[in-house]
């Protein structure tokens, strides 16, 4: 009974939708939003998948394999298939022979806590399925008698499924290679050139060994953006911007943090504590393209930690709605800030500002370049107007597809006006419901 008017209020809102007086299933001002490739791949045909026979063996070396999936048997149901039926792992996850009809299988495991990523030891992840089917093959090129082209394809099916993978040590990982870092005293990381069909750098690694029980912190500097200069005799030379990024890792390979530009003048902080004798192993690397090689240094100090002061440590905001740090901050002798942990319902979108992004209750992290850090209780719930529509309206479906800021149901409206019905209809049943696309082209 509950599902079923469930399906009418969502009815009723896409008539609303049509009719253009109700609210939008995606009403961000500007361009449309871009969810990520994988949800917008993995979400787009619908199904449910069950892993009947698990991985003979999940074990993977962090940062250089992907979990392993072999000997795993799928038994999956739902989007373009009538019955249920069984996936052996083996059979289909490296096969991508095209042919009429034939179902290409696609698998990404990713790690439910993105934050700390993967860790030596068991990590609780999640498995995405999805299928893609040959469709109309178009002939491009006819040769001895053979056509040649490409297909369509159409999405075929989706799901998630809870799973279980292990981490292991990097075997390696630079131990050897890593040039040691000394207590206060400035080392330097050279980049070499950058490949300028990848952009990527080789980098630099350190590793850095506690002499004492203590708190400690990593920088970069040297850090510019780009400048344009004279000589005295009026000629002209660019100087390329300098950006350095860094990722720290425990010394038996565990990632522990990253930074790009915390310090301020693109240059990375990270703070870190040790027992003495221990070890933290730094990847120097740059974040943009850089033509010739460039360097700048790498400092580790001691500091002692501080508390940041709030005036709340516990605060109730409706979903989407920001929240303002300079209101919750009672001192602003710092030059940044950053949350250390969302608790995956806040995000950063300004040095001031967080912006609630999930229902639920968490302690978020707030953490200064002095190193001083507070522990902020959030809890983000539906305001009164957003409970109405999710009740009356089908916001179930849409909701969290609108802007940020207070709810405001009359500019979503507008939104939807200048933003066009059409996609926010594709957003409602393609991404909302999980409807086929091609259910979507039919039903407009």
């Amino acid at each position: 009974m509950k599902q079923a008017i469930k399906h009418a209020l969502a009815i009723l809102l896409a008539t609303l939708l049509v009719l253009g007086v109700s609210t939008a299933a995606s009403a961000a001002a500007g361009p449309p939003k871009q969810r990520g490739a994988a949800a917008a791949f993995f979400q787009a045909a619908g199904g449910t998948a069950t892993i009947t026979t698990q991985p003979a063996d999940t074990t993977f070396e962090i940062y250089s394999q992907d979990p392993n999936l072999s000997g795993m048997v799928l038994e999956v149901d739902g989007g373009a298939f009538a019955a249920p039926e069984t996936i052996v792992y083996d059979d289909v996850a490296n096969d991508f022979t095209l042919g009429p009809g034939k179902i290409l299988w696609y698998f990404m495991v990713w790690p439910n806590d993105t934050e700390a990523w993967w860790q030596v030891g068991p990590n609780d992840a999640t498995l995405y399925v999805s299928a893609a089917q040959c469709a109309t093959f178009h002939v491009m090129e006819v040769a001895d008698g053979v056509e040649y082209g490409y297909y369509d394809f159409d999405d075929v099916f989706s799901a998630e499924v809870p799973i279980t993978v292990t981490g292991v040590v990097y075997d390696q990982f630079p131990y050897a290679a890593a040039a040691q870092l000394t207590l206060d005293v400035p080392a330097t990381a050279l980049i070499p050139a950058t490949d300028p069909f990848t952009g990527n750098t080789s980098g630099v690694w350190f590793k850095f060994t506690a002499p004492a029980d203590g708190h400690y912190r990593i920088q970069s500097d040297g850090g510019r953006f780009p400048e344009y200069w004279y000589d005295q005799d009026g000629n002209y030379r660019d100087f390329p911007p300098i950006d350095p990024f860094g990722t720290l890792y425990s010394q038996d390979g565990a990632f522990l943090d990253w930074d790009d530009d915390f310090a301020g003048s693109l240059n990375f902080l990270m703070f870190f504590s040790l027992k003495r004798g221990e070890s933290v192993y730094l990847f120097a690397e740059l974040y943009w393209f850089n033509e010739a090689p460039v360097s700048y240094t790498v400092t580790v100090t001691a500091y002692e930690p501080g508390t940041l002061a709030l005036t709340e440590t516990e605060i109730t905001v409706n979903y989407h709605d920001y929240i303002n740090l300079y209101e919750l901050l009672e001192d602003m002798d710092y030059n940044n800030l950053r949350i250390k942990n969302s608790g995956g319902i806040v995000a950063q979108i300004a040095v001031d500002a967080l912006v609630a992004i999930e229902r639920g209750t968490a302690t978020v992290t707030l953490q200064t370049d002095d190193g001083r850090t507070a522990a902020l209780k959030v809890t983000v719930k539906y305001s009164f107007r957003q409970w109405l529509c999710v009740i009356f309206l089908g916001g179930w479906a849409w909701i969290k597809y609108t802007g940020f800021g207070p709810f405001d149901l009359r500019g979503e409206i507008q939104r939807l006006r200048d933003y066009g019905i059409n996609y926010a209809l594709y957003e409602l049943f393609v991404y909302g419901w999980g409807w086929p696309a091609w259910l979507f082209s039919w039903l407009i």
